[in-house]
This record gives C-alpha cells, structure tokens and sequence, in this order.
C-alpha cells in the first residue's frame, strides 16, 4: 500500500504464489484463469519512493480435459478418482488441485514426498490435462508383542498379543478367493488378540467401507469378547466377560468444504458376571454375580 517499504521480493510474492496467505494469481487461477499473468512496473522512481503499476493478463477461463493417473500399483483407480475435486469438463482451479493433492496424501496409501502434479496446456483450445503422479507406500500394520508380568496373581504371566490391520483391504478381492490381491479397495480390516492366560484374554474384530454404495459415506462394524478373572483363596475362578458388537455409519457433511462429519453407532454387549466385583444398587444392596444385556446409541459429530 501506499506508504509501505517497498519490498520487491515480498511483492512478487503476493502476486505470484504464497501459499499461506493468498496471492493474486491464485485468486485467478482458483477461478480457471489459467493463462493469467501479472507483472509489476515500476514507472517512476524519485526521492526515494517509488511508483508501481500492476499490469494484469486474464487471459480464457481453461477447461480441464482429462485427468489422469499414474504410479498407482496397488490402490484401484476409483479409489483415487472419488477423492478427486478435478473432474473433466470443469473450469481448472488451483486450490481443487491443491486440495486433491493433500486428499491423496491424507489416505495414507502414497509417499507423499513423491507425489506431484503434472499439468499439460493447449493455449489454443485453453484446454489443460491435469495428470496426478503417486507412489505406492505400504502401512499395513502387524503387532507381535510378549511381555512378562511378575506381579500377576498365578506367578509371573505371559502377556501376548498378535494383531494386523490393513488399511487398504479389498473385501470383494477376498471374497471371490483371490486372497493374494485383498486389496486396493481402500477399506480397512483390523483383526487383534492379547492374552494373559486364564487372567485375561481380549479379541476384536472391526472392518470399515470409507465409501459405502460409492458415496462419501462410511460403514463398519465390530466385534469383540474380553474376560477378566481371578481365583479366590480357595482357588475358584471369580470371572468377568463382555461380549458385545456395534454398527458404525458415517456421512460426511457439506459444511466447511466437507470437513465435517456425523457419526451413528448402534451397539450391543452381553455382560456375564460371576462373583468378581461387587456393582451397588440404588436401594443399598450389591450385585455380584448375574447376566446383562445392554443395548446403546451414540451420535457424534466430528
């Protein structure tokens, strides 16, 4: 502005490309000006002041013609595609690109330091191909863990657990038998056991669809049994069991540029009480060995 240091660096930044704060060719280029140019003149320069012209170049609104992919091994195409914000037949805006690029990264499936943009230009038809390049990076996730307790109850226990998760299951793979190639699908499958012998033992199963129908709405499901128990002085098992499933859907919501989201839960648990803890009353007694049911809801929003 007027009365300002003049900065020619921090001016070119402005103009050009500033990543944190905006600039005036993103303000264009968000708008599919593509061919837009902006350049500063310095027309007259006296007394140590200096005036600036900004000459602008708009240029035709580019139209994006094909997008294309590339490097993607492992994930399936469509998986990559519904995460895009750049589809064909659209006006080309930089921050869509942007943002695609860091939906890409946010999967988890690709290096991101490898990931680029490549974008091809026609000035004649003002028709520009936008190719995104990603490399495959595993994060499928295996657990092995054993550890000693020597403060347990029955002398010195073993704890062990044993647990995978993949994070980009194919669920259609597998069920058609072809168990090698399970993924690219971009679900997420997670199967987990730890045990401490008779003392404790807890299982788990959970399986996610990000994209359920193919809509940007999630569904999953899980189920789990966990036990707890003791001897007595007279060495009786007192014990604790809890098994139980839920079902989980998500939908992502319009609001702050999809950034929100709902999540439901219906779940169920099956409670076995055999004389291990003691739960008071409301009338003054205690309960200590019985079988429950509960059912609950949870509504969360994210």
């Amino acid at each position: 502005k007027p009365g300002d240091p003049y900065r020619p660096a921090f001016l070119d930044k402005k103009l050009h490309f500033d990543p944190e704060e905006g600039d005036l060719s993103g303000l264009y280029m968000d708008n599919g000006h593509l061919f837009f140019k902006a350049e500063a003149i310095v027309t007259s320069l006296r007394d140590h002041t200096v005036d600036i012209e900004i000459q602008l170049q708009e240029g035709p609104i580019a139209i994006i013609s094909e997008v294309k992919i590339t490097g993607n091994e492992r994930t399936h195409e469509h998986v990559i595609r519904r995460e895009l914000r750049t589809q064909p037949g659209e006006p080309f805006s930089r921050e869509e690109v942007l943002r695609s690029q860091r939906a890409l990264i946010n999967l988890g499936y690709f290096k991101p330091e490898s990931m680029g943009i490549r974008t091809e230009v026609d000035p004649e038809s003002g028709m520009v191909a936008i190719t995104y390049e990603v490399e495959e990076d595993r994060n499928d996730k295996f657990e092995l863990a054993a550890s000693l307790n020597p403060g347990s109850d029955n002398g010195v226990g073993l704890v062990g657990t044993l647990g995978f998760t993949f994070n980009n299951f194919s669920l259609r793979q597998l069920l058609t038998g072809n168990w090698r190639s399970a993924h690219g699908d971009g679900q997420q499958l997670s199967i987990r056991a730890q045990s401490s012998g008779l003392g404790f033992q807890a299982y788990n199963l959970s399986f996610l669809e990000p994209w359920f129908q193919g809509k940007p709405r999630s569904l999953g499901f899980s189920v789990f049994h966990q036990r707890f128990a003791e001897q007595d002085s007279l060495e009786n098992w007192e014990t604790l069991s809890v098994t139980g499933a839920n079902l989980r859907l998500g939908q992502r919501l319009p609001w702050g540029n999809g950034g929100w989201t709902l999540n439901s839960e219906l779940g169920y648990q099956y409670i076995r009480l055999d004389n291990l803890l003691s739960i008071d009353l409301d009338d003054g007694t205690a309960l200590s060995t019985g079988q429950f049911n509960n059912f609950y809801t949870q509504l969360k929003l994210a």
